[in-house]
């Protein structure tokens, strides 16, 4: 039988505390590098894009996309030189000893004092011992909670108790949304993954299935059939799934012009945009905003 995800991280990790959390607006082309990072970390893409290396692999994140790093992650942040990413970030120390009072700080290297501390410390738990990425659509709870989060920090820092209480809810929703992946991606061969992360990488411009094929060196017939074998829909189906998801966060969450948020997916034409964005949802993206903000 299930366990249920709160239940589990309560049980996994009793000790976890917030640390941090705050939003960080990138400048153009701004380049930022951490050796060695003492806690498990989340960052979501609120807008713009850019890309992020982490533990040696590297992840183009745009509008909407997180990531969800382990104890001890490398990491290195590259801003769009046109468009940088403002990201929503939050640490948690797994293990802190009650014993010491709470340093509402992180380490972001090893030669920085709070490294290597005792009372500060990871838990091993496998679904969140490497990168997870996702598309927060996906993960609306975590979505809010992590805003939730963030808004708290910034007009004060909760205490010793509200931060063990936040982070373990946290944590069960960053496990609920590694294990939605692991269920996406099983068994999913390889050349597939390399067509997903092109569309991942690309999706904000026009994607043809022989851009895939080519990329993916298969021809368009042999990706078709392993799109409906494996993931039970076509290429086009995914990347206009993929278009979508980005183009409804933006109208769910920003304040950015329609043409512009059309741009951002590969529609050099808003009309034709609103048209195609209809007959995805059965609303204009003016009466979709117009719904998200009265709901």
């Amino acid at each position: 039988m299930n366990q249920h995800p709160a239940l589990l991280a309560e049980d996994l990790f009793p000790d976890a505390v917030l640390v941090r959390a705050n939003y960080f607006q990138f400048q153009k082309g701004e380049i930022m590098a951490h050796l060695q990072v003492s806690s498990r970390f989340f960052a979501l893409c609120k807008e713009g894009e850019g890309r992020v290396e982490a533990n040696g692999e590297s992840f183009q994140l745009h509008a909407g996309d997180f990531l969800i790093l382990p104890w001890h992650h490398r990491i290195k942040y590259e801003a769009d030189e046109g468009n940088p990413f403002l990201l929503a970030c939050v640490h948690i120390i797994p293990s802190h000893s009650r014993e010491h009072p709470l340093v509402c700080e992180v380490a972001h290297d090893p030669s920085e004092p709070l490294t290597g501390r005792t009372y500060r410390a990871d838990v091993k738990f496998p679904p969140l011992d490497n990168t997870v990425t996702c598309s927060i659509q996906d993960n609306l709870p975590l979505l809010y909670l992590s805003e939730y989060i963030i808004q708290l920090w910034l007009r004060e820092h909760p205490d010793y108790a509200h931060s063990n209480q936040l982070a373990i809810l946290l944590l069960a929703e960053w496990q609920r949304a590694a294990s939605s992946v692991s269920r996406h991606t099983a068994a999913v061969p390889f050349l597939l993954r390399r067509a997903l992360e092109f569309i991942e990488d690309h999706f904000h411009r026009p994607i043809s299935v022989e851009d895939l094929g080519k990329f993916s060196d298969v021809s368009p017939a042999t990706l078709n059939r392993h799109f409906r074998h494996y993931l039970h829909t076509t290429p086009s189906q995914w990347v206009d799934q993929r278009k979508l998801k980005h183009a409804t966060m933006q109208l769910s969450t920003t304040s950015l012009p329609i043409g512009v948020i059309a741009g951002q997916i590969g529609f050099d034409d808003q009309l034709y945009f609103s048209k195609w964005f209809k007959k995805k949802t059965g609303l204009n993206p003016s009466a979709f905003r117009q719904k998200k903000a009265l709901w």
